[in-house]
């Protein structure tokens, strides 16, 4: 069985349809202000200019993929960098999705777990998606899907 994304966009603040319906497993994509976003001063993780500017870069190649995640105030509680990038690109709006289904100790919890468990992978220096060099040299005169995957691990380094 395939889930779907529903994607809305919210004018005035107004909204008609549940964020997330549990029983369903759908989740909603909803384009916000960027403005009425209110950032974490406490965020488990800091972002630097260059790395905001390497989140623009890389929103401004690939588009805006993964939505802010927002309480039901508009707190963000995952994709502080994207916003920031976002505003630093001038962004009137990005997308959003709005869990109103957790405690304030579940999303404290699923803060800590979004930010830390990326620190848990390796990269399998065997795989053509890596960063090692042969994969930036071998890559780099196949075409425009290489170029980009060139210029992805050259922001990494």
């Amino acid at each position: 069985m395939s889930k779907s994304i529903t994607i809305a966009s919210v004018k005035g603040g107004i909204e008609d349809f549940v964020n997330l319906d549990k029983a369903r497993g759908r989740l909603a994509v909803v384009y916000r202000p960027i403005d009425q976003l209110k950032l974490n001063p406490r965020n488990p993780r800091t972002h630097g200019r260059k790395q905001i500017r390497q989140i623009a870069e890389s929103m401004r190649t690939f588009g805006f993929i993964v939505p802010v995640v927002v309480d039901s105030e508009l707190n963000v509680i995952a994709g502080h960098g994207r916003v920031m990038a976002g505003r630093l690109l001038g962004w009137a709006e990005v997308p959003t999705t709005q869990l109103g289904h957790l405690s304030e100790a579940q999303i404290k919890a699923y803060t800590i777990a979004d930010n830390r468990l990326t620190d848990n992978s390796t990269w399998d220096n065997g795989s053509s998606h890596s960063n090692s060099k042969s994969s930036r040299n071998r890559n780099s005169t196949s075409g425009s899907k290489s170029q980009a995957l060139t210029w992805a691990i050259s922001m990494c380094t």
